[in-house]
C-alpha cells in the first residue's frame, strides 16, 4: 500500500511539471532602409537644355512607400529640389555630381552609394547662309544673310564671318551683308559663325553663287516674256540670249527662255 501511494505522488509531480504554459514576447523585425535609384535623360546634355531626372526606380524592401525624393544638383549636402520626377539645367559646361535622397513611410532614409555623374558639354552653333538674287550679273550686289543660323543650346550667335571664295580667309563680317563680283563665274561662299560660348561652325557645303557676264557697247533690252510684239520692258540686271544668239540685258529668270522680235518662245 505504501508503494502504490509513492508512485501516485511521483505521477502527480510529473504531470504538474509538464503542465506549465508560459508565453514569450515576439520581437518584430526592424524596418529596412529604402533603396535610392536615380536616372537621367540620355539626350545630348548641353548648357541651358533641360534634363529630366527620375527616382521612380527607388523602392522600399519591406513593402512600404517612398514618401520623399530630394535632389542635390552638385552633391554639396544641400538638397535643392524635391519630387519623384524633376527637370534641371546648368548654365555652364562641366561635370556635375547629382545626389538623390529618399525617405520611406517609416522615416527610414537612403541615398545613392555614388552620385549620378552628369556631363554638360558645349554644343556647336549651326551655320546657315542665303543669297539673293542668285544668279546675279557681274557688277551688281548679291545680298547675303546668316539670320537662319542658330545655337541649339539657346545661346546667341555673336559673330558672322563671310569668305567670298572659300579660301579660308574671312573677307567680311555681319549677319546681313552685300557683295559684288566683277568677274563672271561660279563662286563658293562660306559662312563661319561663333556663339556666345566661343563655339564655331561652318556650313557643311559652301553656298554656290552664279555670277553672269555682260557685254560692252550698246545693249538691247529683251522683250518682256509673254508681252505683245511691240512691248519691251526694262526688267532688271540678268542676261538672256535671243534666238539669233545675241546677248541682251533682261530680267532675272529661273530656268531658260528664248526671245526674238516676235512672240517669245
Amino acid at each position: 500500500m505504501r508503494i502504490h501511494y509513492f508512485f501516485l505522488i511521483a505521477s502527480v509531480l510529473i504531470i504538474v511539471g509538464c503542465s506549465g504554459h508560459g508565453s514569450h514576447p515576439v520581437t518584430p523585425n526592424p524596418p529596412q532602409n529604402p533603396v535610392a535609384v536615380a536616372k537621367a535623360d540620355s539626350i545630348p546634355r548641353a548648357t541651358n537644355i533641360p534634363i529630366s531626372f527620375s527616382g521612380s526606380n527607388s523602392y522600399d524592401p519591406d513593402g512600404g512607400d517612398i514618401k520623399l525624393f530630394e535632389w542635390d544638383w552638385n552633391n554639396d549636402g544641400t538638397y535643392d529640389e524635391t519630387g519623384e520626377n524633376v527637370v534641371h539645367s546648368w548654365s555652364e559646361f562641366g561635370t556635375y555630381p547629382v545626389q538623390l535622397r529618399v525617405t520611406d513611410d517609416d522615416l527610414q532614409v537612403d541615398m545613392l552609394d555614388k552620385p549620378l555623374s552628369v556631363e554638360i558639354a558645349t554644343v556647336n552653333p549651326v551655320s546657315y547662309a542665303e543669297a539673293d538674287p542668285n544668279p546675279q550679273a557681274q557688277h551688281f550686289p548679291v545680298s547675303f544673310s546668316g539670320s537662319k543660323s542658330h545655337d541649339p543650346d539657346g545661346g546667341e550667335i555673336q559673330l558672322f564671318e563671310w569668305d567670298w571664295n572659300s579660301d579660308g580667309i574671312c573677307d567680311d563680317t555681319g549677319e546681313n551683308v552685300d557683295h559684288t563680283w566683277d568677274v563672271p563665274g561660279t563662286y563658293l561662299v562660306q559662312l563661319r559663325v561663333t556663339d556666345d560660348e566661343g563655339q564655331v561652325d561652318i556650313m557643311d557645303f559652301p553656298l554656290q553663287v552664279e555670277i553672269a557676264g555682260s557685254i560692252d557697247g550698246n545693249l538691247i533690252w529683251a522683250k518682256h516674256a509673254g508681252g505683245e510684239n511691240s512691248s519691251y520692258s526694262d526688267l532688271g540686271y540678268a542676261i538672256a540670249t535671243l534666238s539669233d544668239n545675241s546677248i541682251v540685258v533682261t530680267g532675272v529668270f529661273e530656268g531658260s527662255a528664248t526671245f526674238g522680235l516676235g512672240a517669245p518662245n
